[in-house]
Order: C-alpha cells, then structure tokens, then sequence
C-alpha cells in the first residue's frame, strides 16, 4: 500500500494511528518530501514529489488476515486525511518493485 498525503504531520499522525489499532505491518516505511525529491531525481521511478510524506506499508500472513488488516489500514490512513491511498491489486502487483536498473540500486 502506498499512501500519500499533503502534509508530513498527517503522515505521522497516520504512523501513531496505526500503531494504536494494534496492526503491525511487516513493513511501515515513512518518506518525507525531501527523500522523495532526492530519490526520484536520481532514480527516476515516478515517485510523488508534490506529496509531503509518503507511507509505504506491506503486510504478510495467512491471505485472509493480510486482506483484512490492509483494509483496516486504508481506513485509518483514509481517517487521517491521506490524498491517495494505493493498494496492489495482486500478489504480482505487490511484488513489483521499481525499475531502478538505470539509478545502480
């Protein structure tokens, strides 16, 4: 899941909501504004530089346990005001990863 939002303080507001609803993701990445321009300036992967803060979140477990806590977790990110909330349609899609090939990552 990827979820964007305007300002880096609802992204955090979202990091201590989650932590509060007792979900722990397998994966809780917090990029601010200036990571974002960084890496998409040299990586070139279509990052969302107009955003203030990203949250990159994965979950794994048991299929319905993943869907069930992706759900809860695009609803608390939705709550707390995210522009954009991203979620990998299928397995593929959630294990694609950015074609940073031409960045040497």
């Amino acid at each position: 899941m990827l979820a964007i939002f305007e300002e880096v303080e609802e992204a955090a507001e979202t990091v201590s909501a989650i932590i509060s609803e007792q979900i722990i993701p397998a994966t809780l990445e917090f990029i601010d504004k200036g990571t974002l321009e960084v890496v998409e300036e040299y990586a070139q992967i279509g990052l969302p530089v107009e955003a203030g803060a990203v949250l990159l979140i994965e979950q794994d477990g048991p299929e319905e346990v993943v869907k069930r806590d992706m759900e809860r977790l695009a609803q608390v990110c939705e709550f707390k005001q995210a522009n954009e909330i991203q979620i990998a349609a299928t397995i593929e899609e959630g294990l694609a990863e950015p074609d940073t090939s031409s960045c040497g990552l």
